[in-house]
């Protein structure tokens, strides 16, 4: 039996962001224009900064379809291995400057990685949001007890 990931909403993730940051800056790790024209639109006094690599080319299922991961499109789509990896050093590039971080730690080797190289550079554990935990459980504490050592 192959369970997938729950999914938050963005509404969800800015929610996580103003509990642990006063920053009106953001940088926003995604694969959607949608979502950042979103995220300008509906939430004006935040500076959103996100990386210009072209994001056409990711991989969107349609409603009809079963969910491929990412790893099996890339399978079929070998053209598009490349686009991905370079996004990805991207935005780890950048989300590794940020102070502090909201995301699916405990589901997404990717946003584990993501406070890795936050906590890396500053030296310390910094405030985090795991969205990936119900409401009532999740820590805006400066720690994440069971983190990989680094």
């Amino acid at each position: 039996l192959k369970q997938e990931r729950e999914y938050h909403t963005i509404d969800e993730h800015m929610c996580h962001v103003k509990n642990i940051s006063t920053s009106k800056y953001i940088y926003l790790s995604s694969d959607s224009n949608d979502t950042i024209n979103y995220l300008n639109e509906n939430y004006p006094d935040y500076i959103f900064i996100t990386s210009s690599y072209d994001k056409e080319f990711f991989y969107r299922p349609d409603d009809n379809s079963k969910f491929i991961t990412l790893e099996g499109y890339c399978t079929k789509h070998e053209e598009l291995i490349e686009d991905y990896v370079n996004s990805a050093i991207i935005d780890l590039y950048f989300l590794s400057k940020c102070s502090k971080f909201v995301g699916s730690i405990k589901v997404s080797y990717y946003s584990k990685l993501a406070l890795c190289l936050i906590c890396g550079k500053n030296n310390e554990t910094v405030k985090f949001a795991d969205i990936s935990e119900p409401h009532d459980k999740i820590n805006f504490t400066d720690h994440y007890t069971g983190m990989m050592m680094f």
